[in-house]
This record gives C-alpha cells, sequence and structure tokens, in this order.
C-alpha cells in the first residue's frame, strides 16, 4: 500500500532531519508502520528543498571536513601476453576520435573522460577483436546453461 505524504508527516520528517539521517528516519517510520525507504525519505526532503547541504550549515564541524581532491586517474594499459601479440597482434590504441567501425571496442583504460580502446581489427559482425570477444561474448548455449 504506497503512503500518503501528508503535511503533517511531512513537517515531522522536517523535525527529525534535523538531528538524524534519512536512514534513521525511515527506520523510525518503519518501526510505526509506514511502509517507507531510505530512498523515499531522501525523496521527501529533496523536493522539500532539504539537502545534506542545508544540514551541514547547521554543523559547523561537518562544514569543516575537508574534501579530497579528485586525484587524476593514471593511464593503465595492460600489455597484452606475449603469446597473444604473437598471434593477434599489439593493441593498436584508439581514442574516439580516430576509432573507426572496423576497430576493437574493447576499452584499455578506466579514463571515462578520455577512454581508450583495443584498435585491433574487429570480427565480423562484432564489436570486439578475437581476443577481447573471448572475454566478453557469452554464446546463447553458454548464457542458458548459466542461468
Amino acid at each position: 500500500m504506497p503512503i500518503v505524504w501528508t503535511n503533517d508527516l511531512k513537517e515531522r520528517i522536517k523535525g527529525l532531519w534535523e538531528t538524524n539521517s534519512a536512514s534513521q528516519i525511515a527506520a523510525q517510520l518503519r518501526s510505526e508502520g509506514y511502509p517507507v525507504s531510505r530512498a523515499a525519505i531522501s525523496g521527501v526532503l529533496n523536493r522539500m528543498g532539504l539537502t545534506s547541504k542545508n544540514k551541514t550549515e547547521d554543523h559547523p564541524s561537518a562544514c569543516n571536513r575537508s574534501r579530497a581532491t579528485p586525484r587524476q586517474p593514471k593511464l593503465k594499459i595492460v600489455s597484452s601476453a606475449p603469446a597473444i601479440e604473437s598471434l593477434f597482434g599489439p593493441f593498436n590504441v584508439r581514442g574516439f576520435d580516430t576509432l573507426e567501425s572496423h576497430h576493437c571496442r574493447y576499452f584499455v583504460n578506466d579514463d571515462t573522460r578520455d577512454p581508450l580502446w583495443c584498435g585491433r581489427h574487429s570480427l565480423p559482425g562484432k564489436s570486439w577483436c578475437e581476443v577481447h570477444a573471448a572475454l566478453v561474448f557469452l554464446p546463447r548455449e553458454e548464457r542458458r546453461a548459466a542461468a
């Protein structure tokens, strides 16, 4: 049964928000018989304009915490084993601007801002080269057997 967010319930959540987290509020309301989740409480708080930013303004100790600056991820390209390179050739690493339809679309780094792809020739009708197709493609029979 869905919950009806009455004004009284919203005011109660607003009062609880001053000293409790969304998880704590949800747990308290569930113990009283309301079918709510933390996500539901977070949504209501968000729609009421109450966010963790507003909460930290009331709690200076939370504002004084230093936030770690995000680190620039290092480019890590895992080298193919020599046996694989002798059979299939080395990576032909490509950026998006040089990637063509016949190039393997297997990511070789974790940088979401500047991704790089394998770049070897892909198999006909596939997005990957022979090596990476074997890693990512599971034939229908094996998918059915695994299910």
